[in-house]
């Protein structure tokens, strides 16, 4: 099995109209290898070249057999992100059919490409949903936060985090250390934060109910990000995430796919929603979280030594573009 591989493996000196052309006739042959584009597809397939920039049909593009893809495309990470463009492309029309995985599974195959998400998508297709949740879950970024925290603080720490989420307890150390974050001054990340908790309805850290404290990474790179709570702002903040972890951020892009788009439930925290994942928003994303210089949740990051820095500097340095958005399209607003 091949290490993981960033998001944004491959790309550091763009990618040529050749190279487009080949994923794109790739991701042809996995989602309509003798007919047109599924709808989903095909605008997966329009976000991939409004993302590129370059002058071309996906219609106008014929299915190429995996040895034909394996002579276009050079070099294991390129290879890795187009086996999971194909699976993205497999997911995106629907539950993917044994068929379809068989298909990314040849693409793979014939590319020598062997990583962890061919058997997410393997578990997925075939129904096996429970052995699906357990293949994922420990490579969720979360746990490797938590491995860190036991490490430092102890397995009674642990203990006292699942009370409070069990609702058995409520943890008024952690409670005032985050409310004291509203002493800041303003437009810095702590009060910022608080003002995102507030807004989205969601309680104070410590509060009897409310989710293991460690998780403000993800809701950092909401306030980041300047996405929302609502299910389609999850799938872009997600990816997001994905795109700026340097390792298997993929699984959170599939995890999106699975939780807002073909609802299937992978959290206790979020209910499962349909049809959420729209391509240009979440390359979007994914291409925002990939030019950042920095991976907040590598275990080195921390809340505490940044909350007093002004949001739009911490933009600034972590080099966060701006969102970009096809011609025609609603911008949603800003968190």
């Amino acid at each position: 099995m091949q290490p993981p591989i960033a998001l944004s493996a491959g790309f550091e000196h763009g990618l040529s109209i050749d190279l487009v052309r080949a994923a794109l006739a790739a991701l042809r042959a996995i989602v309509a290898p003798s007919g047109p584009w599924p709808k989903g597809a095909r605008r997966l397939a329009d976000a991939v070249v409004w993302k590129t920039g370059y002058d071309l049909e996906p219609e106008a593009i014929a299915p190429a057999a995996p040895a034909e893809t394996a002579a276009a495309v050079p070099g294991l990470p390129l290879r890795t992100q187009l086996v999971r463009l194909a699976i993205v492309g497999a997911m995106i029309d629907g539950r993917p059919s044994p068929a379809i995985a068989g298909r990314v599974d040849a693409l793979a195959g014939a590319l020598g490409v062997d990583s962890l998400e061919l058997e997410d998508l393997r578990l997925l297709a075939h129904g096996r949903l429970m052995r699906l949740r357990r293949h994922l879950m420990p490579r969720a970024w979360v746990f490797s936060i938590l491995r860190k925290h036991v490490r430092e603080h102890g397995w009674w720490s642990l203990v006292k985090m699942l009370a409070v989420m069990m609702r058995l307890r409520v943890d008024r150390g952690i409670q005032a250390r985050f409310r004291a974050l509203d002493e800041l001054p303003a437009h810095t990340l702590g009060p910022t934060l608080l003002a995102f908790w507030r807004n989205a309805g969601f309680s104070l850290p410590g509060s009897r109910g409310a989710p293991f404290y460690i998780v403000y990474y993800h809701d950092v790179s909401h306030v980041l990000a300047g996405y929302g709570t609502d299910p389609a702002s999850e799938v872009q903040a997600g990816c997001f995430q994905g795109g700026y972890q340097h390792s298997d951020g993929f699984m959170l892009v599939f995890f999106t796919l699975c939780q807002f788009h073909l609802g299937i439930r992978l959290t206790p925290i979020a209910q499962a929603e349909e049809g959420q994942w729209d391509p240009f928003r979440a390359l979007d994303a994914i291409c925002r979280g990939a030019g950042m210089n920095r991976d907040l949740t590598d275990g080195t990051w921390d809340l505490w030594e940044h909350a007093a820095e002004d949001v739009d500097e911490l933009r600034r340095r972590y080099h966060i573009a701006s969102p970009a958005w096809p011609p025609g399209s609603v911008q949603p607003r800003a968190a």
